[in-house]
């Protein structure tokens, strides 16, 4: 099996990237599971609830010298594309959008956390413990299927 490391942002939240490794064959809905278990501090809803988008710029990723930027509003060129189907493995997903393999210096995938009545998303406290909000052009759809 060929593993692949995915580096993954929350948007919505201040702070570095991170790094979850999967097997190329596994499936969106592994992913999802595995992004939840890394940051459960800070990811309360079931993982099958988790949105996950493709960070896509151009032909390629995007830089990750971008993620502040895309934060605060969407760079130009940049395209989110959703992984709606949890059936797909990774492979699928990288070889149907065209997308070259996942490499360093990179953003693949941008989570979004759904937020409701039953859900939060904790917030990240900055230095002086002061709460920290960034807004993204990323929308929350309500699909209750993902």
């Amino acid at each position: 099996m060929v593993k692949v490391s995915i580096q993954c942002a929350i948007v919505g939240q201040v702070g570095d990237s991170f790094e979850v490794e999967i097997d190329a064959d596994q499936l969106v809905a592994d992913l999802k599971e595995r992004v939840k278990a890394g940051n459960d501090a800070i990811i309360t809803v079931p993982y099958p609830k988790l949105q996950l988008f493709l960070a896509k710029k151009g032909a390629g990723w995007l830089p990750s010298s971008e993620l502040a930027a895309l934060l605060a509003e969407a760079p130009v060129g940049f395209e989110k594309v959703p992984l709606t189907d949890p059936a797909w493995s990774i492979h699928d997903v990288l070889e149907e959008m065209k997308m070259p393999n996942p490499g360093t210096r990179q953003i693949h995938v941008l989570v979004v956390v759904p937020t409701g009545p039953t859900s939060t998303v904790v917030p990240i406290r900055d230095q002086e413990n002061v709460d920290t909000e960034v807004t993204a052009e990323l929308e929350y759809t309500n699909d209750e299927d993902v």
